[in-house]
């Protein structure tokens, strides 16, 4: 699906951003911060999809891929089993320098998708 307009989703203390077939979600409270971005599918088996540390300078690394790709598969799983659908993950992007957690990722994939669901933006 891809969507030529910027569109913001109202939640109740964040919202996701859409940017073509991105979609955006940020969690910052005080000096934590994480940012995930999502490109969606349906239906797609592979969980292997391609996941880009947007850290340019690749300095002050807190995460690693591998602790982001799991959360966002169990994520994925989590609102999968909630709505009853076939999500999946196409790509994603981090910062390798956000905070350290061992559930945002899972927490914010959940939100991104569960929140793009309800206004029905995953027509695939």
């Amino acid at each position: 699906m891809f969507l030529s307009m910027i569109l913001q989703i109202k939640g109740d203390r964040m919202s996701i951003k859409i940017e073509g077939n991105k979609f955006k979600k940020a969690h910052i409270t005080g000096p934590r911060h994480n940012f995930l971005s999502l490109v969606l599918a349906q239906d797609q088996l592979n969980f292997n999809f391609s996941l880009t540390d947007l850290n340019v300078d690749l300095k002050n690394i807190n995460l690693s891929e591998e602790q982001v790709r799991t959360q966002i598969i169990n994520g994925v799983d989590r609102i999968n089993n909630k709505l009853g659908t076939n999500y999946r993950v196409a790509s994603a992007e981090f910062l390798s320098n956000d905070t350290n957690s061992d559930y945002i990722y899972a927490k914010l994939t959940f939100d991104i998708i569960n929140e793009a669901h309800e206004k029905g933006l995953l027509n695939f």
